[in-house]
């Protein structure tokens, strides 16, 4: 009888201990606390994937002028996104001012290659990749180009989105664009005694040289007195301007022209190009104009990148009698249709 009893003591305590726990539980919270509260947090689920990023790269000039274009590119790395579909959407500050496009990189599309327009709406708005999206993968040279209307200061901003209709921003970069109506680039010219110059075969040479000429140069007009079949040397250096970092596609221009008209591809040659021993190459470019005018060029018919100072020396002869006035300017070749892939 004594066992029995010790048995329903024990249960009866049980219960009581099951009872106060669930008393407590639903009559105390953190107010009742005498002490501060100590809180532990847990997360239970999969790591948090590592952000993607994007970036303009450096091939883009935050720096430029009224007519100019700058062709760029784009990078991308996944993160923990890989292959997750995502549009990359571009907000600018204005919907106008410029152009923008971008190059069919897909080798599979009939358009591979081809610079095609990238509409900006209304609220400067744009997007890139199909309407379904695209895989995220890393990738360095997404290629576009803009090219500028109106001068004035552009802020555009790259997002990666994905997630529920593109509405998530997974990774952003933001670039500003100062675009000035005015000059890329900045010329000075010299002459100088046939050869002195334009004989230097290195550019240690040749800036040897010019260094001695640096008070002849100017960017205004020179008048110069040669008999017929005489040469001289014609100097050239270029500069960007207006904090320009660089110009796509430049190209460099001849354009000799005679007074009275009547001038023909036998009256001008350059017979000597510092840097270079063939001096076929720049003669064969001149023809004469519809004006009447002899243009010829040196650099490659597509234009070349230009990102500093550069110096050139020509010795030119004329071989007939004459006043001919020779200007010398840089431009940018017309944009391309398609892009070097």
């Amino acid at each position: 009888m004594k066992k029995r009893f010790s048995m329903v003591l024990a249960l009866a305590m049980v219960f009581v201990l099951v009872m106060s726990t669930a008393v407590l539980a639903e009559e105390i919270d953190t107010e009742d606390a005498i002490s501060n509260v100590l809180e532990l947090t847990v997360n239970v689920g999969d790591e948090e994937p590592e952000d993607p990023t994007i970036k303009v790269n450096d091939d883009f000039s935050k720096k430029s002028v009224v007519g100019l274009y700058d062709c760029f590119t784009v990078s991308t790395t996944p993160g923990g996104y890989e292959n997750e579909k995502v549009r990359v959407k571009l907000e600018a500050n204005t919907a106008t001012g410029f152009t923008l496009e971008y190059v069919e990189q897909d080798s599979n599309n009939d358009k591979y290659g081809q610079y095609l327009p990238l509409s900006v709406d209304e609220n400067g708005v744009a997007w890139f990749g199909p309407s379904t999206g695209f895989p995220l993968r890393a990738v360095d040279d997404s290629m576009f180009r803009v090219t500028w209307e109106e001068e004035g200061t552009y802020d555009f901003t790259l997002s990666i989105m994905g997630g529920e209709g593109f509405g998530t921003e997974l990774a952003s970069d933001t670039v500003t664009v100062e675009v000035v109506a005015d000059k890329a680039m900045a010329l000075a010219h010299a002459t100088a005694g046939a050869g002195e110059v334009a004989s230097a075969k290195t550019t240690e040479k040749l800036m040897e040289a010019i260094q001695e000429l640096k008070n002849e140069f100017t960017n205004q007009r020179i008048e110069f007195t040669v008999t017929e079949n005489g040469e001289f040397d014609y100097v050239v250096v270029a500069d960007l301007d207006n904090n320009v970092s660089h110009v796509d596609n430049v190209l460099f221009v001849f354009e000799v022209a005679k007074e009275g008209g009547g001038i023909t591809t036998d009256d001008f040659e350059i017979t000597e190009i510092s840097l270079h021993g063939n001096t076929e190459g720049i003669n064969d470019t001149f023809e004469i104009g519809a004006d009447g005018i002899l243009r010829g060029f040196w650099g490659p018919p597509k234009g070349f990148p230009f990102a500093g100072e550069a110096a050139t020396a020509f010795t030119v002869k004329f071989n007939a009698e004459g006043t001919y006035t020779v200007n010398t300017y840089a431009i940018q070749v017309k944009p391309a249709e398609t892009a070097d892939l």
